[in-house]
């Protein structure tokens, strides 16, 4: 009875406890569940080595969902899971492949897209978009900030890359890969160095900055404060940007070009050759002796099937490099260059402000034209041109050159001047610039249509209508020609010639020059001679003289001319002795075979070779007078004969008052 007692009482409360335990467990969160058919604890949900998804929930709503294949996982509290012996770990990217993530074991806590997950080492990351494999010591998630990141060594193996790194920063939401203190080496033996890089391809596309350094085996080289590096698949280079103090060396042809700048862009072909390289800000290439420099420098492979290449700059152009006997320069605004295969110069042009120099010649223009038909300087021809506001000059040695158009060479063995061209001969130190015809210690200055200059500018050939000065004497004529070497002197076609005929005191009058005309003329300062030939004339103060050959000789101390001698159907009219008032009224005219002028001993004397010579004298000594030799004094009159007679003058007029004039002896020959 007893027992039955006691049933009646613990039944009812066992119901109790019973259906309070069902409320309770009616209450408990949904357990973790597999696919829907699955049935194993969680120990046997992950574990076998396949991948696996697995789902938390809560309140009947799904808080995460994990990816991945483990020896062991498990629930490690409240939106916590915790695995060990992880294999093939995905971790969700935003339109990208998951990452595959291998560790030792790895702690996820948070729901999902919020979740924090740490994964301990060693670690491995497979990231199939970018083809790379990453070891690393442990690796931090935090969905909410959208990285990955780690510290500590690590390294990343990729297709022709291997790369070393102490931190890495993965981006989850599209971000770049972040890399601090990156080493990357590959298989062509290129290293490349910075404190931080970005992935944008993986290792093919990487964004660099602080301390950047590249260097290869072959000598390729690069260094700034930021890049960008892009490669071919196969690992070698396909493009470089770079800023920040840039420095670099390529390999182009058989040499290296080096290239220095504010910044930098370098691209690669298939075949791992450069093809271009433009440098901005402050720019700088150097190719062995030669240096370019510019506000902005583009260097570009050609084209054309036969190779060679091809260079703009543009802003404050410098270039600097060596040609026989020392070194030349080039000043510009804008330069344009094209070079062979061997990056020797073929053809280039400059533009706004050019400036050349080399030894021993200097030049100016508004462009400038530079073109190579051989290995030698002579062979480097120079075309200087003009513009509206600046004009075509050039200086070498003693001459000075303006002109529309000057053509000349590297070494100034040659010179063309085309249009409006004004020359000035330097003086030279001690003799040798013309004495006689133009001072030594003064500059002689010409103008024409043309001028050809030989021999490193000593033979000067002048060209078209040329006319030249010193001051008040001159000389014009077809063409001139000007040897400084032999100091020589010759003129052709339509000669004139203006110089005094004493130099000391103030400027000369217009009484103290002789003008002369001809058709020819040569001068030789060696000897002071000037021959004029053809249609001579001479223009003096005190008359006339016309000749076929004309030779005058300087004195050589400086004081006019000491003789004038001519030749061949010699003519001539001069003033007659001067009155009581120091005029000169009456004339004498004659003509012969010679005539031998000496002005210091105011003589002429006329020679009759083939006829005889033969004067006619006006005034109160009027008459002809004939013979071999007439010798004729300017300052008395006096007339001497030899080989003919002097005729007597006409009997003098009888005056209206006083006694008639006494008759005087005829003049007797000599």
């Amino acid at each position: 009875m007893l027992r039955i007692r006691l049933f009646r009482v613990l039944l009812p409360l066992l119901l109790i406890g019973v259906v309070v335990l069902l409320i309770w467990a009616m209450r408990l969160p949904t357990p973790p569940q597999v696919p829907l058919d699955a049935t194993e604890n969680l120990a046997s949900r992950v574990s076998g080595g396949e991948i696996t998804e697995y789902r938390i929930a809560e309140d009947g709503q799904l808080v995460t969902s994990l990816r991945l294949a483990a020896d062991f996982g498990e629930e490690c509290g409240h939106e916590c899971f915790e695995a060990r012996g992880v294999r093939r770990f995905e971790l969700p990217r935003e339109g990208m492949e998951p990452l595959k993530i291998d560790a030792e074991s790895t702690v996820v806590t948070g729901p999902d897209g919020q979740r924090k997950m740490k994964f301990t080492g060693p670690v491995r990351i497979i990231d199939p978009d970018l083809g790379l494999v990453i070891d690393l010591p442990h690796l931090d998630v935090d969905e909410v900030a959208g990285v990955a990141h780690s510290s500590g060594a690590l390294f990343i193996e990729g297709a022709n890359h291997h790369t070393r790194a102490e931190r890495l920063i993965y981006g989850l939401a599209g971000q770049a890969t972040e890399l601090v203190r990156l080493e990357c080496q590959d298989d062509a033996g290129g290293l490349l160095l910075a404190g931080r890089g970005f992935l944008h391809d993986g290792l093919n596309d990487i964004e660099l900055v602080q301390g950047v350094r590249f260097r290869r085996a072959d000598g390729e080289s690069f260094r700034a404060e930021t890049s960008r590096v892009v490669r071919h698949e196969d690992g070698r280079l396909k493009r470089v940007t770079a800023a920040g103090n840039v420095v670099a060396a390529f390999r182009i042809s058989d040499g290296f070009v080096e290239a220095a700048g504010d910044a930098m862009e370098a691209s690669w072909n298939d075949a791992g050759d450069v093809t271009e390289l433009i440098v901005d800000g402050r720019a700088l290439i150097e190719h062995g002796p030669w240096l370019l420099s510019a506000d902005r420098l583009e260097f570009r492979a050609s084209d054309n099937p036969v190779g060679g290449w091809s260079i703009a700059a543009q802003g404050s152009v410098r270039l600097t490099g060596p040609v026989e006997g020392g070194t030349a320069r080039v000043r510009a605004a804008r330069l344009s260059v094209r070079l062979d295969e061997n990056l020797d110069v073929i053809e280039a042009e400059a533009h706004d402000d050019v400036r050349f120099e080399a030894p021993d010649i200097q030049a100016d223009a508004a462009a400038a034209r530079l073109t190579r038909s051989g290995a030698l300087d002579a062979d480097l021809r120079i075309e200087l041109l003009s513009g509206p506001d600046q004009r075509a000059r050039l200086a070498q040695a003693r001459s000075r050159v303006t002109a529309d158009r000057i053509e000349t060479d590297a070494g100034g063995n040659s010179m063309f001047a085309f249009g409006r061209v004004e020359s000035t001969l330097l003086p030279q130190a001690g003799s040798g610039a013309l004495d006689g015809l133009f001072r030594t210690d003064q500059a002689v200055h010409f103008i024409s249509s043309e001028l050809r200059g030989d021999q490193d500018g000593q033979r000067l050939t002048f060209r078209g209508n040329v006319r030249g000065w010193q001051g008040e004497q001159n000389l014009s004529a077809r063409e001139i020609v000007v040897d400084q070497k032999n100091r020589t002197l010759l003129a052709r076609d339509r000669v004139t010639t203006r110089f005094p005929r004493e130099r000391e005191g103030a400027m000369a009058g217009a009484e103290e020059f002789i003008q002369i005309t001809a058709a020819e003329l040569d001068y030789d300062e060696t000897d002071s001679r000037a021959i004029y030939r053809e249609n001579v004339r001479v223009v003096l103060d005190e008359g006339w003289i016309e000749g076929d050959t004309l030779t005058i000789v300087q004195n050589r101390t400086g004081s006019g001319f000491e003789r004038l001698l001519a030749e061949g159907n010699v003519r001539l009219e001069f003033l007659g002795v001067p009155d009581d008032s120091g005029k000169r009224v009456s004339r004498t005219t004659g003509h012969g075979d010679r005539l031998d002028y000496i002005p210091g001993e105011q003589t002429l004397k006329l020679y009759g070779d083939e006829q005889r010579a033969e004067l006619q004298r006006g005034g109160d000594q009027a008459g002809t007078s004939r013979g071999k030799v007439l010798t004729y004094r300017l300052d008395d009159g006096t007339l001497s004969v030899e080989g003919g007679s002097i005729s007597a003058p006409p009997p003098a007029t009888p005056k209206t008052n006083g006694d008639a004039p006494k008759e005087k002896d005829p003049e007797t020959p000599r």
